[in-house]
């Protein structure tokens, strides 16, 4: 229960100010004054909220794997009270599960105690199940989803491309969520007084789901795109998809560091990039994509060969918004082989005989809290130029084969 004495002087202090002053709005940015907060325990239940934002998609919301959008849902079972500071070593935070709370019907939130100590002996935040942490009393907190001050990527390798640094999804990767605000003790105290307290939470990472196929796409603006029936007989002869094999790298707009407290990336971090299967070439698999668009609300359909993120899948991760939204780009590397590698592991990590691209990704932005798609479409018949002028160059084998970069524009660009 709430410290009823400590709520009746707060009370009787807004009723002063109110005669003495006239008119006064209580807001969350207006601390209780340090002296009137007494010693003893304040505790309460709260709930975690969305943040509203300029756009329905960049609120902070649940990911509903289905559509491939956010939901006002706060996707965990658990959150972290973190003592205000960046430090690497020596910071506090305290885990805190979720649980359902009185006074909203179906709602989660967290039990919240606070012991403000006698003396300069700080305040102290514990949890139902005994576990606690005490902070000074001028040290301020924030709630976030991960424990650490900061999230961090986990690196594997660098890219084939320029060396920059390869990360590797992980459990890192999932939805990064901070409170909008960082409370001193006082502005704690307050938040726990109030009728129905709320936690409004922001949104710190990106989605994406990728999209990248060899297809034929007509050029009457055609809302059916797939490749002819005889493609494979007339085109490229004795070859099928399982003869090409591809893996993609997007970036250099990710981080390796963010900072939780200043809600900000790492200072000097250069980026990096994402790669599919674990750099591991995969054969090119059947990609379709459907969209409603134009005036007519007209269902379009892209069907052809190359990657797409497995079902249900999307990359979450941190931005590195230090680097400009024009240079995003998809690497892809293809190669080719006239037999079956699907098993051979030195094949799928090697990069010898290989050819890749590039692909800037045009009117590309990188907006947080919302989940990018982006389709690209290459003409099928560009696939013959990523085979081997002979059979013997791609049976070759040497110590190292640097992979051949050529030029493919794409014909068909979708980002939604």
């Amino acid at each position: 229960m709430r410290n009823s004495n400590t709520k009746k002087s707060w009370l009787l202090f807004i009723f002063i100010v109110l005669i003495a002053g006239g008119a006064c709005t209580n807001n969350n940015d207006e601390a209780i004054p340090s002296e009137i907060i007494k010693p003893g325990v304040y505790t309460t239940d709260i709930t975690l909220a969305t943040e509203v934002g300029k756009k329905s998609n960049i609120n902070t919301r649940g990911l509903d794997l289905d559509k491939g959008e956010f939901t006002t849902t706060y996707p965990y079972d658990y959150i972290y009270i973190h003592a205000a500071d960046n430090k690497e070593a020596g910071h506090q935070s305290l885990k805190i599960p979720l649980k359902e709370v009185e006074y909203c019907d179906g709602c989660k939130g967290i039990h919240l105690k606070v012991t403000v100590n006698e003396g300069n002996g700080g305040y102290t935040i514990s949890t139902e199940d005994g576990n606690s942490i005490t902070l000074g009393n001028d040290e301020e907190v924030y709630f976030s989803t991960i424990a650490d001050a900061y999230w961090k990527a986990e690196t594997e390798g660098a890219t084939p491309i320029n060396q920059n640094d390869v990360f590797v999804e992980s459990e890192a990767n999932d939805e990064l969520l901070r409170s909008r605000n960082t409370y001193t003790k006082e502005e704690l105290i307050a938040l726990i007084q109030e009728e129905q307290p709320v936690i409004e939470m922001s949104r710190h990472c990106t989605g994406f789901r990728v999209y990248f196929m060899f297809s034929s796409v007509k050029e009457d603006g055609s809302s059916d795109n797939n490749l002819p029936a005889d493609f494979w007989d007339t085109k490229v002869p004795n070859t099928v998809p399982g003869n090409f094999y591809i893996k993609l790298y997007f970036g250099p707009n990710f981080c390796h560091e963010y900072d939780m407290l200043n809600n900000q990336v790492v200072e000097g971090d250069e980026g990096g990039y994402y790669s599919t299967n674990n750099q591991q070439y995969q054969p090119l698999e059947e990609v379709k994509y459907n969209f409603t668009g134009g005036s007519s609300e007209v269902d379009y359909t892209y069907i052809g060969f190359g990657y797409q993120t497995a079902d249900l899948h999307y990359l979450l991760s941190p931005l590195n918004t230090n680097i400009p939204a024009e240079d995003f780009s998809l690497y892809a590397f293809v190669k080719y082989s006239p037999t079956a590698n699907s098993t051979d592991e030195e094949f799928l990590s090697s990069d010898e005989g290989a050819k890749y691209f590039q692909a800037k990704i045009e009117g590309m932005t990188l907006e947080t809290n919302r989940v990018h798609f982006i389709v690209m479409a290459f003409d099928a018949s560009d696939l013959i130029e990523l085979m081997p002028s002979t059979e013997s160059n791609i049976l070759t084998r040497s110590p190292w084969s640097e992979p051949e970069r050529i030029d493919l524009k794409p014909i068909k660009v979708i980002v939604q």
